[in-house]
């Protein structure tokens, strides 16, 4: 049986800001579009997603909608988990009203929990059932019910094989693999890039960020991409999505940094809306419109969020 696997897509119709799109979300439903090819071209059975499937939880209706579109027009469903871009206050408790709920509510996705979901069938060479099992933002690892099965974890999770910046607490690919080992194979999301790590019998692999969003250095060199990937074989395909080149895709031209007196000036409207009814990132939004905030102040509040994350 082969998988298709699928990274954070962080699906949006809000334009990046170095980005040089005439319509963004266009050209992310082009990659999709290529996709649900590579799925036929290599006669895959199933489809996993691995987080962040939306950049928001307050995603529009257009993009909803396209997407819904989309999915049904090339009758491929999905598995899904949750990633902490896909539900309000990062909080799983949200996510009866995130996006993926309509998703799911309309029959285009199938979210994984932490229980068995056998995928097809079909049996391997060994006589294993293959079962899937999703461990969201935030979740426990859920435990393997039978070791000889074909056990998939998907999980979205900060699993990398280098630091994104200086201090972060970061889990290697293989000490995690090793740590639950009753998975043969471990599908791997919020890491934005790619790693394919063979274990013996075992495989931990992240297909990387469907999208290329910034003009930092590991972005300019992101190829995406998904991982086709063999039951039977424990062989993994790279298969890289055709992309514009980078020049072509970002504006390069200087921009002005975020000053001081700016950030200052968005810390005291934080506070002046500080209602302990509210969730923080609620908070955030409206004095984001209000004060008509740059995305160089969202991108140094978001990069520190990410910091206070890791160190709890």
């Amino acid at each position: 049986m082969k998988l298709l696997i699928e990274g954070d897509g962080h699906f949006t119709d809000k334009k990046p800001e170095r980005r040089q799109d005439k319509d963004f979300l266009e050209t992310m439903l082009g990659k999709l579009d290529q996709v649900f090819q590579i799925y036929r071209e290599n006669n895959c059975s199933a489809m996993i997603q691995v987080g962040d499937f939306f950049n928001s939880p307050d995603a529009s209706n257009r993009v909803i909608a396209a997407l819904i579109s989309i999915i049904k027009q090339n009758q491929i469903v999905p598995y899904v988990i949750y990633g902490q871009h896909d539900i309000v206050g990062h909080s799983g408790t949200t996510f009866g009203r995130s996006p993926l709920k309509v998703l799911k509510a309309a029959g285009v996705i199938e979210m994984l929990g932490n229980y068995t979901q056998c995928v097809c069938t079909d049996i391997d060479e060994e006589e294993r059932s293959i079962f899937l099992y999703g461990a969201s933002f935030g979740q426990d690892i859920p435990k393997v019910d039978d070791p000889k099965n074909f056990n998939v974890l998907v999980i979205h999770a900060m699993i990398g094989n280098e630091s994104l910046y200086p201090g972060q607490n970061i889990t290697l690919p293989q000490n995690f693999s090793r740590e639950y080992k009753d998975f043969n194979l471990i599908c791997c999301g919020d890491y934005h890039y790619y790693f394919d790590i063979e274990m013996g019998s075992r495989r931990i692999l992240n297909p990387g960020c469907l999208i290329r969003k910034t003009i930092g250095e590991r972005d300019l060199v992101l190829e995406p991409s998904v991982i086709i990937y063999d039951t039977k074989t424990n062989e993994t395909k790279r298969v890289k999505l055709k992309v514009d080149p980078v020049n072509e895709v970002f504006d390069f031209t200087e921009k002005q940094k975020a000053s001081n007196d700016e950030i200052v000036g968005f810390v005291e409207s934080l506070r002046n809306n500080v209602d302990a009814t509210t969730f923080w990132q609620d908070i955030l939004e409206k004095v984001y419109v209000e004060r008509k905030t740059t995305d160089e102040v969202k991108e140094l509040i978001s990069e520190s969020l990410v910091f206070i994350r890791e160190e709890k």
